[in-house]
């Protein structure tokens, strides 16, 4: 799947994941089977968040399987010699769920993968009714990432130089005070 276009490389892959729905059946006719399955891809695919380096980009992608449950998908992707886009990595499954835990503070709950060379992280940002305009990541070897949440508090984190965990989180304020910080990945390889 090479292509000039990153998001038609990202849409080509998408389309290529295949889930099993269950067919419309004839409730009249009791002879079919309600377990009988079809291979469908995603639909509503959404393109949220998107940052780029060199040679590289990385965008954060919402879709909807077909028994509806929401899925987000981050795409690590490297232009090639031909100059044209390849799906490098993706990560990716069902929306964040945030209701299990409850923090006192503005929190980033991420994803990461690539590390330590192709480091990237995804995920979003819980607030806590503070207004969260910046995520500074500050990695175990010194390697400092930062990105503006979305509307929809998303971030994207990616970086040229090696990344070590554990990794700092700093959360900022559009003051630029500091209103959150926590550690992540602690313990991670």
């Amino acid at each position: 799947m090479a292509n000039s276009d990153p998001k038609q490389v990202i849409m080509e892959h998408l389309n290529a994941l295949k889930f099993s729905a269950q067919k419309d059946v004839d409730s009249n006719t009791p002879a079919q089977k309600p377990e009988t399955t079809e291979k469908v891809g995603p639909t509503n695919i959404r393109f949220l968040k998107a940052r780029s380096l060199a040679n590289r980009q990385l965008h954060l992608v919402s879709c909807e399987a077909p028994d509806g449950l929401e899925l987000y998908f981050t795409y690590y992707l490297i232009k090639d010699e031909n100059a044209c886009w390849q799906v490098y990595d993706a990560i990716g499954g069902p929306a964040y769920e945030t209701s299990r835990e409850t923090y006192s503070q503005p929190r980033a709950l991420l994803s990461r993968a690539g590390w330590p060379d192709h480091f990237y992280a995804s995920g979003y940002i819980i607030e806590n009714g503070v207004d969260v305009s910046l995520l500074r990541c500050i990695a175990a070897n010194g390697t400092i990432m930062e990105d503006e949440p979305s509307e929809d508090r998303f971030v994207l984190l990616f970086s040229e130089q090696p990344v070590r965990l554990p990794l700092r989180i700093e959360l900022y304020n559009q003051a630029d005070n500091l209103v959150g910080s926590h550690e992540v990945f602690k313990g991670a390889l």
